[in-house]
């Protein structure tokens, strides 16, 4: 194979409806250096074997088998093979337009930068979409600016905000630099322990970037479904959420705009929390105290008994009884 552009890696659990659209969006794609790395995380629906027969199609797509970890894990499967100038990442049930990594690996190589973020679409179950464009779209952030352009709009909206976002926190949106990856060893999380390891590892790459471009372009469709990781409720959510707000809490403490990050996570904490309740019985518009959380996610009361996600509950319920 020629040398590799761009290394596109897609987690995979029982995508068998999905998958082949998934893949054909991709090897459709007009920069035709690129290698399609598929992992399945133990399929139990024919989604390997189906993909097993498109790689027979294609000599670019790869299809690693590992056991069952979780799409973080299974993506850190999928690095430790990418042999790409630059990494990018789709999910296996959405797709994504021809010209999109042909158009950010332009942007990306004219512009040195290490890192290149689009917009997206959402794609609706009846096909409508709705079109989010990079609001930084045509920006170019280098030096301390990835911090304070780029890392902080990646962790959330100020508190004045409408949106608890700016960028959003998922890595499809991206094309990160393979060098910067390989020398930080940078990898995800598990999901299974923190709610958003697609965050994690953002925070994690932006603290190692030295340049990123930003365009406009609308490039990756999300495709909305119901029954995908993040739009099921689980129970363990909230705890996921306190271990996230933590862990990523200590990533930005030396940074000297510290105060304006963890304002910044705090707010995205509680998008998160109204997110993950929003909807479902028995807690469905139930208000969180912000001033609450802002005592309660100080790290320092972290070995005490009272934790902030204690807390945060503690206040709802209050609410829900006066």
């Amino acid at each position: 194979m020629q040398d590799v552009k761009v290394s596109v890696i897609i987690p995979m659990y029982n995508s068998k409806d999905y998958i082949e659209r998934c893949i054909n969006s991709i090897r459709r794609q007009t920069l035709k250096e690129i290698e399609i790395i598929v992992v399945d995380d133990e399929s139990t629906d024919g989604s390997y074997d189906l993909c097993r027969k498109l790689s027979e199609e294609d000599a670019r797509v790869t299809v690693i088998r590992q056991k069952n970890a979780g799409p973080g894990l299974a993506r850190n499967t999928g690095l430790a093979q990418a042999k790409g100038e630059y990494v990018a990442f789709v999910d296996s049930d959405d797709t994504i337009a021809p010209e999109m990594y042909e158009t950010m690996y332009k942007a990306a190589t004219e512009t040195q930068a290490d890192a290149c973020l689009c917009g997206f679409s959402q794609v609706e179950v009846d096909g409508t979409a709705t079109k989010n464009p990079n609001p930084l779209g045509g920006q170019c952030f280098s030096g301390g600016e990835v911090i304070t352009g780029v890392l902080l709009n990646i962790l959330g909206s100020r508190p004045d905000a409408e949106s608890d976002f700016v960028l959003g926190i998922s890595v499809w949106k991206g094309l990160y630099s393979g060098k910067v990856i390989r020398e930080n060893q940078l990898e995800f999380q598990s999901e299974r322990v923190y709610y958003s390891e697609d965050t994690m590892f953002n925070v994690d790459y932006f603290l190692h970037s030295g340049k990123v471009v930003m365009i406009e372009d609308c490039f990756y469709e999300y495709q909305k479904n119901s029954t995908s990781f993040t739009a099921t409720y689980k129970t363990d959510m909230h705890e996921k959420n306190v271990r996230f707000y933590q862990a990523v809490d200590e990533r930005i403490r030396p940074l000297e705009c510290y105060a304006e990050a963890k304002m910044r996570l705090q707010r995205l904490f509680l998008g998160f929390v109204r997110y993950y309740l929003h909807g479902n019985e028995g807690y469905a518009g139930i208000p969180v105290s912000e001033k609450s959380v802002e005592t309660a996610t100080d790290s320092s009361d972290a070995g005490k008994p009272e934790q902030f996600h204690d807390v945060v509950f503690y206040q709802s319920e209050k609410q829900m009884i006066s």
